[in-house]
């Protein structure tokens, strides 16, 4: 039977009530069809290769309890049959995978254990498990693949038809993880780490040079972020935004923000066991995500931990706090006690508005740090408004103003190994001078101590200048 395989079509299509099943192929697309039975309609491919028929299910439409629509369907049918011509999705497939190396599916498990024992954050070993593995949304045809099946024709092809589904910077993620994925296997192989897989195999290149990526925001390759500090003009007009919030812990936290220079969730998530306000050393405890347990550790005088930053435990820093932010936190301290009671730990507190296992996706910041999912209505770390303030700007915004207050400094000029720190950015690629600088606590305090005095004092309002005429 043929007929022309759409939603409006299937709708009407049943099978005969004297058999089980009515099978139908598409008019347009040569062994695309559907297998009609009495409670649901399933989308197959069926195409025959070296004299043997071969059939594949898509999946169920989903105007009969699927998740597929015929437009979907379709499209994963083109990219379906396209694998069965190169004989890469016959039966015997998963055989013909184990000689020739792990599988992408196998692959991304072993990639993602290596992120675990490496430190990794569990938002990025989510993000390539959400998107590319066994369980991956993009990749689904893929999976039972040979890695070394998958061609630059292939990549080309699936970027382009993510970039149309989800756009430019989901397209370019989705090819970076799986770039990420095949340089690790290919070095694992080489080193014969790899089941089955002979010590000094050589892999061929990577398949995602054939990408061609998507511009994003004038960039050829990665998204190019905005650089947006707050104009020193308008930095008083700022802080009175601030300051005439109802809410003191966020008036507090976007002080803080900017004063530190803290990305969003690193500012979002300060706890008291990781902020040192006193002149004397402080005992207290971090989670190490890749053994799973507390670890004791000690925190200089005036010294804020954070302890899972941007890349992971392993890029932990600690930054110096200025008299005035200790001023800010200890104020912060004094509040949460009469306006909370138990502030559960965290220097900006908030109530939690939904359960976490009720989430798209759970909370890796509370993650990293050792602490159980949101509780709707208990107190959890400060997330970001959904309301628009006229004078207020994100967090990373004012990190680009803290840095650029960094650079600003004279009488003598902070060095740009101070401001990297400062800012824990990596050092340039290939700077061998910074990997002998080992920079004192006290110089570091120092310097911060002035890059507050400079912001503080650009957040005053400048002086009126006008002139009255006296009067006699």
């Amino acid at each position: 039977m043929k007929i022309h395989v759409s939603d409006e079509t299937l709708r009407a299509l049943r099978a005969p009530e004297d058999k089980p099943q009515l099978i139908a192929f598409d008019t347009k697309l040569t062994g695309f069809g559907v297998v009609v039975g009495q409670r649901t309609t399933t989308f197959i491919i069926n195409r025959r290769i070296e004299g043997k028929l071969c059939r594949e299910a898509l999946g169920g439409w989903k105007g009969r309890g699927g998740e597929l629509d015929a437009r979907s369907a379709r499209k994963e049918a083109l990219i379906r049959l396209g694998k069965i011509e190169n004989k890469e999705s016959t039966p015997g497939a998963a055989k013909r995978a184990s000689r020739s190396g792990p599988t992408l599916a196998e692959a991304c498990a072993l990639y993602m254990d290596w992120m675990r024992k490496d430190g990794c954050r569990p938002s990025a070993i989510a993000t390539v498990e959400r998107e590319i593995s066994e369980r991956g949304r993009y990749l689904k045809a893929w999976v039972t693949r040979p890695l070394t099946a998958i061609t630059g024709k292939d990549c080309r092809a699936r970027h382009e038809a993510i970039t149309s589904d989800h756009g430019p910077h989901v397209a370019n993620r989705v090819m970076r993880e799986l770039r990420a994925v095949w340089n690790y296997i290919a070095k694992e192989a080489s080193a014969g780490m790899i089941d089955g897989v002979a010590a000094g195999t050589v892999f061929p290149g990577n398949p995602t040079i054939a990408v061609l990526w998507n511009k994003e925001n004038g960039t050829t390759a990665y998204v190019e972020r905005r650089r947006e500090p707050v104009p020193w003009s308008r930095l008083p007009t700022w802080r009175g935004e601030v300051m005439s919030l109802e809410n003191p812990v966020r008036r507090d936290y976007n002080l803080i923000a900017l004063l530190t220079g803290l990305r969003r969730n690193d500012a979002a998530t300060m706890r008291w066991e990781h902020a040192n306000l006193t002149d004397d050393p402080m005992q207290t405890r971090v989670w190490n995500t890749s053994k799973q347990a507390w670890e004791e550790i000690e925190l200089a005088p005036r010294i804020l931990l954070r302890p899972s930053p941007k890349g992971g435990a392993k890029r932990s820093f600690s930054t110096p706090l200025s008299s005035e932010m200790v001023k800010i936190l200890k104020r912060r301290q004094a509040d949460n006690a009469s306006l909370f009671d138990d502030d559960k730990g965290w220097i900006f507190p908030v109530r939690a508005l939904k359960d976490d296992a009720t989430r798209k996706h759970r909370c890796y910041l509370c993650r990293d740090l050792g602490l159980p999912e949101h509780v709707k209505g208990t107190l959890t770390h400060i997330a970001e408004p959904k309301g628009h303030f006229k004078h207020l700007v994100a967090p990373h915004r004012l990190r680009d103003t803290y840095t650029s207050a960094l650079a600003e400094i004279n009488d003598p000029p902070l060095s740009p190994y101070v401001i990297d720190v400062l800012t824990n950015h990596r050092p340039p690629r290939g700077s061998v001078t910074a990997g002998y600088i080992d920079l004192s606590t006290d110089h570091l305090a120092d310097c911060q101590e002035r890059v507050t005095q400079f912001l503080m004092a650009k957040m005053k309002p400048a002086p009126d200048k006008r002139r009255f005429k006296a009067v006699a």
